[in-house]
């Protein structure tokens, strides 16, 4: 996610009031929303006189999190399927800050409160990739320390000829542009699973390992299991990050909102 391209997006939000009141840390989470279709389609599925009644229920999951900072990818930006009840001003109401990337079929976005706006951008990945992905990154002051938060969605179809190493190089990617990061949190569906011909589709947690082999500490290694929702058994999505101490790593699901399950950790800031 360049020194390839660098692209402002929209921030909805420059600063947002006050500074967190816990100077030891915060509650992230990441989540694959399925642009509220449950990963059936790219926009919303919600027909428009039910979604107030969703995105309330939206609301209340997020907020059982106890998150303060959020990455969602597979988003859209309306609850009903007519474009209406924008998200940051139902679902996501209470995180007054936004870093919102483009659609390019999967789409990436940061929500947060109790931290300060400082910039934000989208970068690429490399030119050969399955599907327009990126990262969206937003630098915030939280308790006093600037901390870099990102949201990606990584390419799945690494079946096609020509498209073998395109997730490793995507992973290698996040790895060189955030090894030096003092404060970094990476969140996102890093879609490591694998297709075998015999056996179908594979969980790989061990792609996971460049991020651990540079530093980077993991939520996990395969143990939380995300998708589906329904029944979860694959760990694809995670939460890597550098200058924090992890714990209360937990997994949320309702298969009525996505076909994802929410992860989320405490992040607690070590000594520099």
């Amino acid at each position: 996610m360049l020194l390839s391209s660098l692209i402002l997006p929209l921030t909805l939000a420059a600063t947002t009031a006050g500074i967190a009141a816990d100077t030891n840390g915060f509650t992230f989470a990441t989540w694959n929303i399925g642009h509220f279709s449950l990963g059936l389609k790219a926009s919303s599925t919600i027909p428009p006189e039910q979604a107030s009644e969703k995105a309330a229920s939206y609301r209340a999951f997020v907020a059982k999190s106890g998150a303060s900072v959020i990455g969602l990818c597979e988003y859209s930006d309306a609850i009903a399927s007519n474009g209406t009840h924008a998200v940051g001003k139902t679902a996501l109401a209470d995180f007054p800050g936004r870093s919102m990337g483009p659609c390019r079929g999967n789409w990436n976005v940061l929500y947060w409160k109790d931290a300060d706006f400082i910039r934000d951008g989208l970068v690429d990945y490399p030119a050969r990739r399955y599907t327009g992905t990126y990262y969206q990154f937003a630098r915030l002051r939280i308790a006093g320390r600037e901390v870099c938060v990102v949201e990606t969605h990584l390419d799945w179809n690494t079946m096609d000829p020509g498209h073998e190493l395109d997730r490793v190089k995507q992973i290698q990617k996040l790895v060189d542009d955030f090894k030096d990061e003092p404060y970094v949190v990476i969140g996102g569906d890093f879609n490591t699973c694998v297709l075998d011909k015999g056996r179908g589709w594979i969980d790989a947690p061990e792609e996971f390992k460049p991020f651990a082999d540079a530093g980077f500490a993991l939520a996990h290694r395969g143990e939380a299991l995300t998708w589906p929702a329904k029944k979860p058994a694959f760990a694809i999505d995670n939460i890597v990050t550098k200058g924090f101490a992890i714990s209360d790593v937990g997994v949320q699901a309702d298969p009525s909102l996505s076909d994802h399950a929410l992860l989320k950790c405490r992040l607690t800031f070590l000594p520099k």
